[in-house]
Parts: C-alpha cells; sequence; structure tokens
C-alpha cells in the first residue's frame, strides 16, 4: 500500500486496499478491514471506477454480514447490485445476488434468500455464467434448512450431472 502512496498511482492504491480489506475480513479482523474498504471505496469513487465500486461494496456488505449487523450488509450489498445492474456487469449482478442471499441466509429469512438464488439462478442460465453450479448448491442448502429435503436435493442433483457432463467432455 505504502509505494502506491509514494508514487501517487490512485488506481494501485484503491485495488490495494481492497485486497487488504477482503484479507483483514477473513482474519477477522472487521475494524482494519472496514476502515480499508472504506478508503478504497473513496478512491475509486473519486476514479469513477463503477466496477471497483461494486466490488468494494460488497466487501464492506461481507464485512458487515461477518460481525452479524445484517441490515448494514444488506444495504451495501443491494447498493453493489444496483451499480452493477447499472452497468451490465454480468458476472457481477450473479455474483452480488448470490451475495444477498447469503445475507438473508446468515440473518435465517430463508424465504428472502430463496428469492435471491432463484434470481441468480435465472439469471446464470440466461448469461451463461459459470456462478451457476453456486446458485444450486445455495438453493439446495437452503432448501434443506426449509425441511425441504426432496427439493434440495433435485437442486444438489442438478450440480452433479453438470459435473458429469464436464467430466464426460473431459474424456471425450
Amino acid at each position: 500500500v505504502w509505494i502506491f502512496e509514494q508514487i501517487e498511482f490512485e488506481p494501485g492504491l484503491a485495488a490495494a486496499l481492497n485486497n487488504l480489506g477482503a484479507i483483514n475480513n477473513r482474519k477477522a479482523d472487521y475494524a482494519e478491514a472496514l476502515q480499508a474498504s472504506q478508503r478504497a471505496l473513496t478512491i475509486f469513487e473519486r476514479l469513477g471506477n463503477q466496477e471497483a465500486i461494486g466490488s468494494v461494496l460488497n466487501y464492506i456488505g461481507v464485512n458487515y454480514q461477518n460481525q452479524g449487523n445484517y441490515d448494514k450488509a444488506i444495504e451495501f450489498c443491494l447498493q453493489a447490485l444496483q451499480i452493477r445492474r447499472k452497468i451490465q456487469d454480468h458476472p457481477g449482478i450473479a455474483f452480488s445476488l448470490i451475495n444477498m442471499g447469503n445475507m438473508y441466509l446468515a440473518a435465517d429469512e430463508l424465504k428472502s434468500a430463496l428469492e435471491y438464488y432463484q434470481q441468480s439462478l435465472a439469471y446464470s442460465q440466461e448469461k451463461g455464467l459459470a456462478s451457476l453450479e453456486y446458485s444450486l448448491l445455495r438453493l439446495g442448502e437452503t432448501y434443506r434448512r426449509l425441511g425441504q429435503y426432496e427439493t434440495a436435493l433435485l437442486y444438489l442433483e442438478r450440480i452433479l450431472r453438470a459435473n458429469s457432463n464436464h467430466a464426460l467432455a473431459l474424456n471425450s
């Protein structure tokens, strides 16, 4: 980080701060993570980098989720989703929809989680995105938590079928 400050290269500084925020979040150092992410956000906003703003807002949301502050988490992830929709960042939109589902799942609001996972699945299918399998996995997990085991199994079997098709294609 300091080298980018020394040479006054803001795009590099913002990217480094974003990564630092993500690392500190994984280390459960939420105060440091939030500080780094907010600095990155300020720089990305000044630079007008909408894609990066969407990314940082998601990291801030995850930070709040990990602290159990689901209202703040959802607020930041919704902001990220809105930006990603505005700039048509298709992988980012799918990821944000999954992230919203994760927020609601963590808050034990399973019906809302299902809605976002289903949106992500439909969007991933429509755009042919790799996040499709993760959407299926999260739907299976949510239905399991709802006690709807047959439905959960259907989603998990879809993942197995998709993976076996990939395996067959690789062996051809």
